[in-house]
């Protein structure tokens, strides 16, 4: 009985753990979809929105090749890109 006894107890701490990285997991997410609409709120247009969901995708964007992908203009994007570095949701690397 023994071995049941302790086989139960490591079911009860395994499920445990489960439930806590669960939980852990469930409120990252949600202060990640916050962090992705405070961004949008912060811009002035809705074709702005197509950067930040390349953002949240890849985490790391170059800007030459990101203008490969889409049809915003140039300036657009560096606009873009540069208010949000502004506002402190992104940092800069690189030269571009």
């Amino acid at each position: 009985m023994k071995i049941v006894h302790y086989w139960k107890e490591w079911a009860v701490f395994f499920l445990q753990g489960v439930i806590e990285e669960s939980q852990n997991h469930i409120a990252m997410s949600k202060r990640i979809i916050s962090l992705y609409d405070e961004i949008k709120k912060t811009l002035r247009r809705t074709d702005q929105y197509e950067i930040v969901d390349y953002l949240f995708n890849n985490l790391n964007l170059i800007p030459t090749e990101f203008l490969k992908q889409t049809n915003l203009p140039k300036s657009a994007v560096y606009t873009t890109l540069r208010q949000l570095e502004t506002a402190g949701y992104i940092v800069r690397t690189g030269s571009e």
